[in-house]
């Protein structure tokens, strides 16, 4: 029994008068004194020990059973979004490759009218 140094002397001081002022010994008297400050236990029916285990097994199996669907939602969800994701992807993708080739493009005609260009130029010369 942890207790301050104040309660331990008045447990002493009523296991003495307890010994002092009845017929039983000392150990009987810390015995007796114990169980009035312990308190007694309450007794549980089995049945409601079982009871209270059912109940938090079926608690347990719908709260895991709503966290189940809540994940499944949300990775159907997020397929639509990696979905979406990929598109934009493929897309963005699709956009840069025609870019690069119209600027090919751009540059080609761009290099063959200069090279027409050079040979206006050597032919007036």
């Amino acid at each position: 029994m942890v207790s301050t140094g104040n309660g331990q002397n008045l447990f002493q001081r009523a296991a003495d008068n307890l010994v002092l002022y009845t017929n039983i010994n000392k150990t009987s008297s810390f015995y007796r004194l114990y169980s009035k400050v312990k308190g007694r236990k309450k007794h549980v029916h089995p049945r409601v020990k079982r009871m209270t285990m059912m109940f938090y097994l079926y608690s347990r199996i719908f709260v895991e059973r709503n966290m189940r669907d809540f994940f499944e939602k949300i990775k159907l969800k997020g397929g639509e979004v990696k979905m979406k994701t990929t598109e934009k992807i493929i897309e963005c993708a699709q956009k840069r490759r025609n870019d690069s080739f119209r600027f090919w493009v751009r540059r080609m005609k761009e290099n063959r009218l200069e090279g027409e260009n050079e040979e206006r130029i050597k032919k007036i010369q």
